[in-house]
């Protein structure tokens, strides 16, 4: 009898975990073809979802600001919804981390206000503006 009751628990056990745990239809509304994974810290995003066992109800959460300054960034995981907490380096507001200043060193564009990241650097769009015009008056000859 005891082996029976043991057997029912793991079955009934195994039976809800498969079915109030997996995901129909998750959305991740920051994926695109630079962010194919859905994390992108410089853009505030939401997932939305349903469960199997309530296909009806639709779940959504908003990426947010922690009180320790981490992003609680959503994503899907396959059908699976999932989060991870990132540290921002320039701080975090309104479920995006702040983009960096003139002059803070960045590897991508996108990490800079300016959205213009060169040689390391964040450079302030008017002096890349004038970098660039600079050269073209100086090489357009070339051309």
């Amino acid at each position: 009898m005891k082996g029976k009751n043991i057997m029912s628990i793991f079955i009934l056990g195994i039976f809800l975990m498969t079915s109030v745990s997996a995901n129909l239809n998750c959305y991740d509304s920051d994926v695109t073809s630079d962010f194919t994974d859905g994390i992108n810290v410089y853009e505030q995003s939401f997932i939305s979802y349903n469960l199997e066992y309530d296909e009806e109800f639709q779940y959504t959460h908003y990426e947010s600001c922690m009180s320790d300054g981490k992003l609680r960034e959503y994503f899907c995981d396959g059908k699976w919804a999932a989060s991870e907490f990132i540290e921002c380096e320039n701080g975090c507001s309104n479920g995006v981390c702040l983009k960096l200043s003139e002059g803070m060193i960045c590897e991508k564009d996108l990490e800079c206000e300016s959205n213009n990241c060169i040689s390391g650097e964040c450079l302030d769009k008017s002096k890349f503006d004038s970098l660039i015009s600079w050269l073209f008056n100086k090489f357009s000859k070339w051309i």
